[in-house]
């Protein structure tokens, strides 16, 4: 009974396809890349570095001061009143 029903959906959906290219994922994405027809992916990271904020910067203290040899300087984030360890 049901199939009697659908019988004209599946005539018409037959006649559609009768017209449409055959074309594979890859092919297909390839056609829409060459064409500008694909959406551009959203951003999904955060910018991280923003420094004209309110909060309170600290001076660069070692910007007269070049290291000279392997692990002379050491940063630390914990104690903001201790933040350069030379």
């Amino acid at each position: 009974m049901r199939a009697i029903e659908l019988a004209p959906v599946k005539a018409m959906v037959l006649e559609i396809r009768r017209f449409m290219p055959r074309l594979g994922r890859d092919a297909f994405f390839s056609y829409l890349k060459n064409e500008h027809l694909l959406v551009k992916p959203k951003r999904s990271y955060t910018k991280t570095t923003f420094s004209k904020h309110w909060m309170k910067k600290h001076p660069n203290l070692l910007k007269d001061r070049q290291p000279s040899k392997p692990e002379e300087v050491f940063v630390s984030v914990s104690r903001p009143e201790m933040c350069l360890h030379i």
